[in-house]
């Protein structure tokens, strides 16, 4: 190893090298600490994205256990609807049955037969 700098541009290291083997070194130095910078900031940006990410993740769980919720309560309304609906109908067929009962004889006597219930 060279020790001086006629000994360095002795073994066939160029004199501009020994010159500014400072800034050479500086400049390769600097340029491994730019790419670490890179590498460190990727790696940061991708930690950040999953904190967001997990997040989301959490948040979305929330919003769905909600959901959950009230589609099951949602359910139970279109359950209670359609029981009161049917219970309705019946009213109603009960309703027109004893319509018929009633006044259906005015439809058979002035000759609308077409409207008439069929026995």
């Amino acid at each position: 190893m060279p020790t001086t700098t006629e000994e360095a541009i002795d073994q066939g290291i160029s004199k501009y090298m020994v010159k500014y083997q400072g800034l050479i070194i500086a400049v390769l130095l600097s340029v491994i600490g730019f790419f670490l910078v890179r590498v460190l900031s990727t790696v940061e940006g991708i930690a950040a994205d999953n904190v967001r990410f997990s997040t989301y993740v959490i948040t979305n769980d929330r919003r769905m256990n909600g959901l959950e919720e009230r589609v099951s309560k949602v359910e139970d309304d279109q359950a209670k609807s359609a029981k009161a609906n049917t219970e309705l109908e019946k009213k109603q067929a009960n309703d027109w049955a004893e319509f018929w009962k009633d006044y259906g004889f005015l439809f058979t006597a002035t000759g609308r037969t077409r409207y008439a219930k069929p026995h």
